[in-house]
């Protein structure tokens, strides 16, 4: 039975569409293409091929492309290779399929935002001979995201040369490329533009202003001191800053004993990469209003005057080696040495010679205005 009333059906249900369209919508900006992979039912006519009619229905894959040119209108191209079936009454009981390709081209009109459209196009098809066919349909494409969207189509097939009309219903997916704008958008009714008073564009002035010091004032590590202008970013909350956010030293002076070695009768340090060095520079990076002092002491035995030379050589070394190695201001450090004149110990021992010899660091802080904790 040939499917003429299909092909009515199907032309009604697109006028249909057309006269039932959604209100008119904002033109694209730009166009688009997709391209895309589907998978199809085909129903051959009950008479193909003429005179016996012996193919069934079956399945089929394939690709298309196509271009969307504005709102209404895009072209498409399409291949597909189908799988048929045979009839066993009509061939003596044998049991085979036939496959075949078809490709060609269609114009899509879209009826609405929601990319419902009808098309027509013109097909090769070589299938048990070749054949050039007249179709129409009607399909539709379901936005999945931004990029990917799924086909929906039916559509018939008129044979040019015969009187025989194919059915198809397939479904696939595609992938969009180019960029389009706003196809869902509507237009209603014309508004006037909007026009701003005086009034408003000072209240809008004002919004922003309030915008831009909402946006600086946060004080991330919580000191008081908003981080646009809080100079260190990671105090402790238990410190004391100032007004760039630093932490502040509260004692007058806090006195620290590094325990440095030297060579024998030199003022070569023999162990500078001791984690003692990079404790200290921790401290005075913390404390950035702060100074310190590096005082260089020997023990009784010897030369006082010669003590005294050695113990400043010895405390010149070790402020040396917090400026080059360990990265503090050399602003913030000056050395002394005092030889003999500070004993701790005045006993006449080794173990008070140990003890005397030595390096001294008194760190005091600058005398600050503004206490923000």
């Amino acid at each position: 039975m040939k499917k003429n009333h299909l092909v009515l059906g199907m032309i009604m249900a697109a006028s249909a569409s057309v006269t039932t369209a959604a209100p008119a919508s904002l033109p694209d900006q730009k166009s688009s293409g997709w391209v895309g992979v589907f998978g199809e039912y085909y129903n051959p006519d009950n008479q193909k091929p003429e005179p016996i009619g012996y193919l069934e229905d079956g399945k089929g894959l394939g690709i298309e492309a196509g271009w969307r040119f504005d709102e209404k209108w895009a072209a498409r191209a399409e291949f597909a290779q189908d799988y048929l079936g045979r009839k066993k009454s009509r061939l003596g009981g044998v049991d085979a399929e036939d496959s075949g390709h078809r490709f060609g081209a269609d114009i899509l009109y879209f009826l609405n935002q929601d990319d419902l459209y009808v098309f027509t196009g013109v097909k090769h098809q070589n299938l048990e001979g070749r054949r050039t066919l007249l179709d129409v349909g009607v399909g539709k494409h379901w936005q999945l995201s931004e990029r990917w969207k799924a086909i929906t189509e039916g559509a018939l097939y008129q044979d040019v040369d015969e009187s025989l009309i194919d059915f198809g219903l397939k479904i696939g997916l595609a992938y969009e490329f180019g960029f389009t704008q706003s196809k869902s958008k509507r237009v209603s009714t014309p508004t006037a533009p909007v026009v701003k008073s005086a009034v408003d564009e000072v209240i809008d002035d004002v919004i922003e202003e309030v915008n831009e010091l909402d946006n600086g004032a946060t004080d991330t590590d919580g000191d008081g001191v908003v981080d646009r202008l809080d100079q260190c970013a990671v105090t402790p909350t238990t410190d004391k800053v100032d007004e760039s956010g630093c932490s502040v030293l509260t004692e007058k002076e806090v006195s620290i004993s590094l325990n440095v070695n030297f060579a024998n009768n030199s003022a070569k340090v023999t162990n500078p990469n001791d984690a003692q060095f990079a404790d200290f520079a921790a401290f005075m990076s913390r404390y950035s209003n702060s100074q310190a002092a590096i005082e260089g002491h020997s023990s009784a035995g010897g030369a006082a005057s010669y003590n005294l030379r050695l113990s400043q050589q010895r405390a010149d070394s070790v402020r040396q080696l917090l400026i080059k190695q360990y990265g503090i201001d050399s602003a913030r450090l000056t050395s002394e040495g005092f030889g003999e004149t500070r004993l701790l110990d005045e006993s006449n021992t080794a173990e008070a010679a140990k003890r005397n010899r030595r390096i001294e660091v008194k760190v005091t802080a600058k005398q600050v205005t503004v206490d923000k904790k």
